[in-house]
């Protein structure tokens, strides 16, 4: 029976990155709001057990609409498969070489048992593992290649027996641009599909997908990028959604907020996380906690960090940090087990850090500040200014002067900004915002 059917809005969900930032969460987020509004759901990532994890914590998705796949699925043609085991297996000499198999084990060594096994390893597996590429594939699932993508939404479709009334896929910002593989993509895309971009620059409307005549709407995070950037390529819709976030917290206590309390004694915690390159502007974070007031304030840095993106700034502030072995520091270089131990954190933290340099796009610790209700500090430049400076969630200061932001850690250390500030925000930024941008918009593509 087939899983997709015309009865019900359905859709492919292709998340090519896991176990990267806050790509599995995202996933999730959509698959759940999906399921909300009534969409049945096969999703294909390289960690099931990440998405199955996260859903029994928060979502609890146990629905007969919804199935996962993985690079570990097997998508088996039975009929076929059957009929090559059934042949060889009735091979008099497969019977033959399996006897030699089981004299070698034994030290009963001939020169004929010793040819036929060789035979056996270097010919007959060798065939079964072509039997198995042709009779048993596997999902590859790539952010990079984009005829992987194509490939894998074939080989899944093929496997449920229908297709669904739409494919998206979570992140194109890494994929290939070379022409010649887009030509060939579109060639075998057979199903109507969706991108999201996460960072959308002036560098999108080079991208050589927009020539796919499957393609139906690229989706962006930037409300204030869409419009100046593409109107060459007007064929295609551009839509924004809101930048959710996963808020799960762990069923128990971590040891590391443990940690953190324990060691903070009071201190107001400022908390900066996620992914550290050069646009963390760690220059500014490591100036700002060599002149903090180390009796008041207590610093957390959580995240793997890229040094290759790093400043020259960047780099003499670790060295001056980590020579002063600073106590009102808790640093660790490297991402969290799980998210919502890192929403624990924030959930314990006083202030986030937000002051990010020369970021012109959305971040989602935006959402994760409002909806922990806790105070940002960013810089008063780009989209994430505007957004703090709308719905007033935090503080405005330069990315390049310290003393603003001791300012302002000051103010926050006084004054409380007003709940409503934060629901204000978080209703246009919630997973709920999402859920009903998303049916719509897709509902209108697929039937326009």
């Amino acid at each position: 029976m087939s899983f997709f059917n015309k009865k019900e809005k359905s859709i492919l969900i292709y998340n090519p990155l896991s176990n990267i930032g806050h790509f599995d969460s995202w996933c999730l987020i959509f698959t759940r709001a999906l399921l909300e509004k009534g969409w049945k759901v096969c999703v294909i990532t390289n960690n099931t057990h990440k998405l199955e994890e996260l859903s029994i914590q928060y979502a609890k998705i146990d629905s007969p609409q919804l199935i996962i796949l993985s690079g570990a699925s097997i998508i088996r043609n039975n009929t076929y498969f059957s009929l090559c085991r059934s042949i060889f297996k009735n091979l008099k000499i497969f019977e033959y070489l399996d006897q030699a198999k089981i004299d070698i084990g034994n030290a009963k060594l001939n020169k004929k048992f010793i040819f036929f096994a060789r035979i056996y390893n270097f010919i007959f597996r060798k065939i079964e593992i072509i039997l198995n590429k042709i009779f048993q594939p596997k999902l590859i699932i790539s952010g990079i290649n984009p005829l992987y993508f194509v490939n894998d939404i074939n080989l899944a479709t093929k496997a449920l027996g229908s297709v669904p009334d739409v494919v998206i896929n979570m992140y194109m910002d890494l994929y290939q641009t070379d022409i010649g593989i887009w030509e060939q993509f579109a060639k075998k895309m057979r199903c109507k599909w969706v991108g999201i971009h996460m960072d959308m620059t002036h560098r999108l409307v080079t991208r050589p997908y927009f020539k796919s005549p499957h393609l139906k709407a690229i989706y962006t995070i930037n409300e204030t990028q869409i419009v100046s950037l593409v109107k060459e390529k007007e064929e295609i819709k551009y839509q924004w959604l809101p930048d959710v976030t996963d808020t799960s917290m762990p069923l128990k206590p971590s040891k590391i907020a443990a940690q953190i309390r324990e060691r903070a004694m009071g201190r107001k915690i400022v908390f900066l996380g996620g992914a550290i390159g050069g646009t963390k502007n760690l220059s500014l974070w490591v100036e700002l906690i060599l002149k903090a007031d180390s009796s008041k304030w207590f610093f957390v840095q959580i995240g793997k960090i890229d040094f290759g993106t790093l400043s020259f700034e960047d780099q003499n502030g670790f060295k001056k940090l980590f020579s002063n072995e600073k106590e009102n520091l808790y640093f660790s270089d490297s991402y969290l087990p799980d998210e919502s131990v890192f929403n624990e954190v924030i959930s314990i933290s006083d202030i986030i850090w937000g002051v990010y340099r020369d970021f012109d796009r959305s971040s989602n610790m935006l959402t994760k500040a409002a909806e922990f209700k806790k105070p940002i500090i960013v810089s008063k430049k780009y989209l994430m200014g505007e957004r703090v400076n709308k719905y007033k969630t935090g503080v405005l200061v330069s990315e390049t002067e310290v003393t603003e932001v001791l300012a302002a850690l000051e103010w926050l250390s006084t004054n409380t900004i007003a709940t409503e500030h934060y629901e204000n925000y978080s209703a246009v930024y919630s997973t709920k915002a999402l859920a009903q941008k998303l049916d719509q918009s897709l509902l209108s593509l697929i039937r326009s």
